[in-house]
């Protein structure tokens, strides 16, 4: 960048000229892949040797991604914004991002190289986007033997499991999760269900070789770098006014971490695709998990108290949204079973009681709220997921569940729970 200042009696004019390739104008012209398909494409050109590609999540790229590729650029990163939904006519919305083609993806990171002229690609995504980027890397070190370009990835939250799990069952991990050796800067929010099971996904990634790189952002929600301003709490907007130098911090981690002389070797576990469908479901567990917390007056509570009611256990956190939504419709449920025996507790999961506090100020709660700070029945019930719903019959026994919310006064659901509550009565 060039400043050229001209001096006039009283006041002085400085005119910015900026360079070629150095001012974050967006080149928006598209790229032509092998399958007729034009990626649509926003370019932010630098001088420097290095290209972060950065691909979508399943509900696209947000529009202040953009605002981040051009502080990057002004410190040698360039970077092109891929919108791969439209490029492939794909609906935006969960695992959409699976139908990504990882061969076209493959030629995309040729094609990007041989343009922008840059000697590295790094590879940046954020939650589900990881799925489909990691396996259009390996496919690309299986096609490029001892061909170092392609350098490592930044990836934000990410899920890597192979769907959304079975309620009370442990998540299946993608086998690429443990095939890529690539580097891997990993941007952790800690308001995010995936901060809870990062340690298990980081032991996973390292089995395959990879060197794995773990920034925690303490307060942080999970999308944070996409949304509007207007969207953020105070913590997140810290955060995303930091984000270009932690980037740039991570860019240049990856950048001087040796590179895989070839691609991992693969395993033989078969992908198998598991998403438990949202709504109450039937469910059947091998033995009830143990629960034993305490409440927000320090009471201890143990579900073998309330045997002979049926119990609603939901996990919960205050900065999840659908467990706020499902909220009022569990408060309702209670009044229609008010004379039954019932009970509803609602598990927060990591969350101080001071926070818990403050949000029950602006959230009405008519049900008991229990303790589990350190995650501990969190991880005894296996979930991945908030809300995660388990309902308990008299004799201690889990009868049903769902992962996600539920409309827990519809007549169907309050039908479901009264036939429970007259099994033994």
């Amino acid at each position: 960048m060039l400043f050229l200042k001209y001096t006039f009696p009283g006041w002085f004019l400085t005119v910015c000229l900026f360079l070629s390739g150095t001012f974050a104008f967006a080149d928006t012209s598209p790229l032509r892949l092998s399958s007729g398909d034009e990626v649509s494409l926003q370019r932010y050109s630098s001088d420097g040797d290095t290209l972060i590609l950065w691909t979508p999540s399943d509900f696209g790229m947000q529009p202040p991604a953009g605002s981040l590729a051009q502080e990057l650029v002004f410190d040698g990163l360039e970077v092109w914004l891929a919108d791969l939904h439209e490029t492939f006519f794909i609906q935006r919305g969960r695992k959409s991002v699976d139908q990504f083609d990882p061969s076209l993806l493959n030629e995309l990171f040729d094609k990007a190289l041989a343009l922008s002229g840059k000697k590295k690609l790094l590879l940046m995504t954020t939650g589900s986007g990881a799925r489909p980027a990691l396996e259009a890397a390996r496919q690309w070190q299986l096609s490029h033997p001892g061909n170092p370009a392609l350098a490592g990835l930044i990836l934000f939250h990410p899920s890597l499991y192979s769907g959304r799990p079975p309620l009370g069952e442990q998540a299946r991990y993608l086998p690429v999760t443990a095939q890529t050796n690539l580097p891997i800067f990993i941007v952790q929010p800690t308001l995010s269900t995936t901060h809870f099971r990062v340690t298990e996904l980081q032991q996973k990634l390292q089995q395959g070789g990879a060197q794995v790189y773990l920034q925690v952002l303490p307060g942080v929600r999970d999308g944070f770098h996409v949304r509007p301003d207007d969207h953020l709490e105070e913590a997140d907007r810290i955060a995303k006014k930091k984000l270009p130098t932690l980037i740039r911090r991570a860019a240049t981690l990856l950048l001087q971490t040796a590179p895989p002389a070839a691609a991992s070797r693969a395993s033989p576990e078969k992908q198998v695709s598991i998403d438990t469908p949202p709504g109450l479901k039937q469910i059947r567990l091998g033995s009830t998990p143990p629960l034993q917390l305490v409440d927000l007056s320090n009471k201890t509570r143990r579900l073998e108290d309330f045997r002979g009611q049926v119990v609603l256990i939901s996990f919960w956190a205050s900065w999840c949204p659908p467990c706020i939504k499902e909220m009022p419709s569990m408060n309702r449920l209670k009044g229609i079973l008010k004379n039954k025996p019932f009970t509803i507790l609602g598990v927060n999961v990591g969350e101080k009681k001071p926070a818990i506090k403050s949000f029950l100020k602006r959230t009405k709660v008519d049900f008991t709220i229990l303790l589990d700070e350190e995650r501990k029945a969190y991880d005894a019930w296996n979930i991945y997921v908030v809300p995660s719903n388990f309902i308990i019959d008299s004799k201690g026994i889990v009868r049903l569940g769902s992962v996600g919310a539920v409309e827990w006064d519809s007549p169907e659901t309050v039908g479901l729970l009264k036939d429970l509550i007259n099994e033994n009565n």
